[in-house]
């Protein structure tokens, strides 16, 4: 959505031209949302409605109004009253993405110099590589960054990751990593260490089932860092990690 809008507005040119945008909120960082709520472009006018304003009400509207307000009152802030969500309908971490925003652990959440930075891989190259930077502190799981980008290679990867001024410890990559390539004839985690990274074993593949359940009890003791800025294509900081985690939920396929 935010490239269309990078798009259409430069093409309004006309005096006394507007912008007309109705629409109702998924969550606060839509990027519609984000543009004309958030940051109210100079001489815009917004105005919130709910089903308050509706001159069409009838008793059957009343009656399912009050049914969802008693049985779903997350869902009811969002259908009839317009509020954005905390995360997005069918969110494999839903409950546990709420308990990290209510008890305030999605905040700035600072290098701390005497511990050891690890990075966590998830490789791409047409679709994203994204890396998670992850301090530990007894049972705290502290994440201090996130990076994500696509068509880099591994020693681009690295090259950033030298670049930030941390101590860092281990990199542990999927278990892909330990593949041969065609291409090298070497692996991804034999490259990183010819780099200069240590490298932890390839995290064996498993199933998806019990590593979402494995994730959902590391969330009690996890703090995300929640700055999220663009240098160039690549997104950088936590902020975009906790966005994905709002919007994971698992594929169903259009065959359904």
């Amino acid at each position: 959505m935010k490239k269309s809008w990078n798009v259409l507005i430069p093409t309004i040119r006309k005096e006394g031209s507007e912008i007309w945008v109705s629409f109702n909120p998924e969550l606060d960082t839509d990027d519609t949302y984000v543009r004309f709520v958030v940051n109210t472009p100079p001489d815009s006018w917004v105005q919130e409605v709910s089903y308050k304003d509706n001159p069409w009400r009838t008793k059957v509207l009343e009656s399912e109004r009050l049914h969802m307000k008693r049985t779903d009152p997350e869902e009811y802030q969002n259908v009839w009253l317009g509020k954005p969500k905390m995360v997005v309908a069918g969110a494999i971490y839903a409950r546990e993405v709420r308990a990290l925003i209510e008890a305030k652990r999605f905040r700035p959440v600072p290098y701390d110099p005497a511990l050891l930075v690890h990075g966590i891989w998830d490789l791409g190259w047409n679709d994203q590589t994204s890396i998670i930077l992850v301090q530990r502190l007894l049972s705290e799981v502290r994440i201090i960054g996130y990076l994500e980008d696509s068509f880099m290679t591994i020693a681009e990867w690295v090259k950033v990751l030298k670049s930030l001024p941390y101590v860092w410890g281990k990199q542990w990559l999927p278990h892909d990593a330990d593949h041969h390539s065609q291409q090298t004839g070497s692996t991804t985690v034999k490259l990183v260490r010819k780099l200069g990274m240590k490298c932890a074993k390839p995290i064996e593949r498993g199933r998806v089932e019990p590593g979402i359940r494995a994730t959902r009890m590391i969330f009690s003791r996890l703090y995300i860092d929640n700055t999220h800025e663009m240098d160039g294509s690549m997104h950088v900081g936590g902020g975009r990690l906790h966005e994905c985690l709002k919007r994971y939920r698992r594929s169903i396929p259009t065959s359904t």
